[in-house]
């Protein structure tokens, strides 16, 4: 019994390492004056994520360089997850740590999109 735990931890432990040392490049600080969106999706995403990555993506587009985005699989960076305290996908967030903004999807890809514009807008105003 004493053995069994003691390989269980020693393995939590090997894999606990493996995520700290994790380079993903999920959660780089924003270069100069760009807003950085993060969103956050599964490996193989749902419809809903498919939908919010294009208006994401068309969003990106519009701002011609001003914004960054980084394109999260929830399943592969764990740690971007825990800290940027993801419980569902898709999950959208405009800026950095600790001050980021949460656009949620509420059923409405029009409103998720004025949503992420203010969300931008507001950001790009506070580092200015």
């Amino acid at each position: 019994m004493f053995v069994t735990r003691r390989i269980i931890s020693v393995i939590i432990l090997i894999l606990l390492i493996g995520c700290l040392s994790n380079t993903n490049e999920s959660n780089p600080k924003s270069t100069g004056d760009k807003v950085v969106i993060r969103n956050f999706h599964l490996t193989v995403p749902c419809d809903l994520c498919k939908k919010t990555t294009v208006v994401v993506n068309k969003v990106v587009n519009d701002y011609d360089g001003r914004v960054e985005l980084i394109s999260v699989d929830v399943q592969r960076d764990p740690i971007a997850v825990a800290k940027f305290g993801v419980k569902y996908v898709p999950y959208v967030t405009v800026g950095e740590l600790p001050d980021y903004i949460v656009v949620n999807f509420k059923g409405n890809m029009t409103l998720f999109e004025e949503n992420l514009r203010n969300a931008i807008e507001k950001t790009l105003r506070k580092e200015k």
